[in-house]
């Protein structure tokens, strides 16, 4: 009571109350480029002996010239030029690392061989010349092509929703050829373009050799392009080799039934 004899109002509690959340984000949409650890690569136990730079192949015999590699073969994969990687089986012809209605072409071609274990990758390469007529040393050039760019994956099919969720392109430069000898190891300091085509769009992304997740790939036909780019500040090559760019075109469809696993 007041001295008027008023009656006094109950003081009013107050409650501090917490700042209300925060939206939860929207899920992304859209496809994107995810970078992934980098192999580790181990030295090679292995090397190919034939073709090489100091044996040119005539075009007539070159579809059945036999890939010859020296080491340990198990779980072995060999690639002709930018073409997709086929396992080394116990005997193998360059024709054989062909696409269906292809013929081997005058001039460079290239071979690696490539190994991919939990505990590492290794890698040997080599470059070989093709000729036609009977000088078996016309056109080959005194200085060698430059080695290029490899690109391991993506190719082929992918059936399904998880298939569609596990595209990787997964790209490396080597380092220089010699003149006599095969490749040597991986130049990690070659900055690599890769850049996905589609119905959706395209997208691009750069890597030193680290693998790039494609995510949320849609269904359709997309063309994967990878290719050598000068650093920033640098002149760019005066000239492009013939693996500086290596492209393929892969297929998705997420709504295919994929196949069953052993």
């Amino acid at each position: 009571m007041t001295d008027r004899g008023e009656a006094v109002p109950a003081p009013v509690a107050t409650v501090e109350h917490p700042p209300a959340p925060a939206p939860a984000p929207e899920p992304p949409t859209g496809w994107t480029l995810r970078p992934l650890d980098a192999p580790t690569y181990v030295p090679a136990n292995f090397r190919i002996t034939s073709p090489g730079p100091t044996q040119p192949v005539p075009l007539a015999e070159a579809s059945e010239r036999e890939v010859v590699v020296e080491g340990p073969r198990e779980k072995l994969h060999v690639a002709l030029d930018g073409h997709a990687f086929r396992p080394l089986r116990e005997r193998v012809v360059l024709g054989d690392l062909l696409l269906e209605d292809e013929e081997l072409a005058p001039g460079p071609h290239r071979l690696v061989v490539l190994r991919d274990e939990p505990e590492g990758r290794a890698v040997a390469a080599t470059w070989f010349w093709v000729h036609e007529g009977a000088d078996d040393a016309a056109g080959v050039p005194d200085v060698p092509p430059r080695a290029g760019i490899v690109l391991v994956a993506p190719w082929g099919t992918y059936n399904g929703p998880r298939a569609a969720d596990a595209v990787r392109i997964d790209a490396f430069a080597l380092a220089p050829f010699r003149r006599s000898v095969g490749g040597g190891p991986i130049d990690h300091g070659v900055i690599l373009r890769a850049l996905v085509e589609g119905p959706d769009g395209s997208l691009a992304g750069t890597t030193r050799g680290e693998p790039l997740a494609v995510l949320r790939l849609g269904s359709g036909d997309h063309h994967i392009e990878v290719r050598r780019i000068a650093p920033r500040g640098a002149a760019a090559p005066a000239d492009e080799g013939p693996w500086d760019v290596v492209a393929r075109t892969i297929t998705v469809n997420r709504d295919a039934t994929p196949p069953e696993e052993p």
